[in-house]
């Protein structure tokens, strides 16, 4: 099969886009570190799925808290609001400025990161530098 062709996304059904943050094997076990994660899975989930034209979504468009435990996992916080591109850091500390259809737009939140993409819009190189 070529992967290029959409044909993936006729045979996988969704691809759900989850960060770790528990039972990590210890790997990820700071607020700095979930943040990275959070964001490169964000990206490059998003990237895979519009490639290979794969259904895709977020176990949850908003973090939550589950039986005491606080699931950091939504592009919005438990107040619907967007997160910063880097949830550990205040919004802002952290931009990627994309080239779209239309022009260019500089954000500084996930949801409008996630929407730009599927918008068309591709990331500067260095990308991955500016949030690491």
């Amino acid at each position: 099969m070529n992967l290029n062709s959409g044909a993936l996304g006729q045979h996988l059904w969704v691809v759900e886009d989850t960060g770790c943050f528990r039972g990590c094997d210890n790997d990820i076990n700071s607020k700095v570190k979930i943040a990275i994660a959070h964001i490169l899975a964000l990206i490059v989930d998003t990237q895979t799925a519009i490639r290979y034209h794969v259904p895709f979504f977020f176990f949850s468009a908003r973090d939550f808290l589950s039986q005491g435990i606080y699931w950091p996992i939504g592009l919005q916080d438990v107040n619907d609001h967007a997160k910063p591109l880097r949830q550990d850091l205040h919004m802002g500390s952290r931009s990627l400025t994309l080239t779209c259809p239309r022009g260019r737009i500089t954000v500084i939140d996930q949801v409008t990161l996630l929407s730009s993409l599927y918008k068309g819009c591709t990331l500067p190189g260095g990308w991955v530098n500016k949030l690491i």
